[in-house]
């Protein structure tokens, strides 16, 4: 606002034109400080925000980081679980062999999926295992040591029945 323009409005009297141009000298002061508040007030938002910005991505980061080792964490878990449950087995194995009298070597051959299918297996199998009775020779099969004359003629007619 100038002077002029207050002058083309009407208003001829310079101490009120100056009261009025003091006003309004005043009052843009006050918007210009209330502008550079907010001013101030948006560059400092700007920074928390950007601020912001920067630790959700630091957190985003971390948390995809976190993520993939929880991933490898449960496969390592998962094969950890498959070789204690191959242990145990082949401890369950082990032990119904000895218990039932199976050799130690054919352990590993026993199925079944729980302690009393893996036990009859093993009853079955020692059955067959069980060494068979050898029959006894009919005769002694040791030659015979014949003294004297005698001797000769029976050791004779043994070789002819053998004939």
């Amino acid at each position: 606002m100038t002077r002029e323009f207050l002058r083309k409005l009407g208003i001829t009297d310079e101490s009120v034109i100056d009261k009025i141009l003091d006003e309004n000298s005043s009052d843009i002061g006050e918007i210009k400080s209330e502008k550079q508040k907010l001013k101030d007030q948006t560059d400092e938002l700007t920074k928390t925000n950007l601020s912001y910005k920067t630790k959700v991505a630091e957190l985003e980061k971390s948390l995809a980081e976190s993520k993939s080792g929880k991933e490898t964490t449960d496969s390592e878990m998962a094969s950890l679980k498959k070789e204690l449950d191959a242990y145990k087995a082949k401890d369950l194995k082990t032990r119904i062999a000895v218990e039932v009298g199976v050799p130690i070597q054919l352990a590993e051959k026993l199925t079944g999926e729980n302690e009393d299918a893996l036990r009859t297996d093993a009853e079955t199998l020692v059955k067959y295992l069980k060494p068979q009775e050898q029959e006894l020779p009919l005769r002694t099969t040791e030659p015979e040591v014949l003294v004297g004359t005698d001797g000769a003629y029976k050791q004779l007619l043994e070789n002819l029945k053998e004939k």
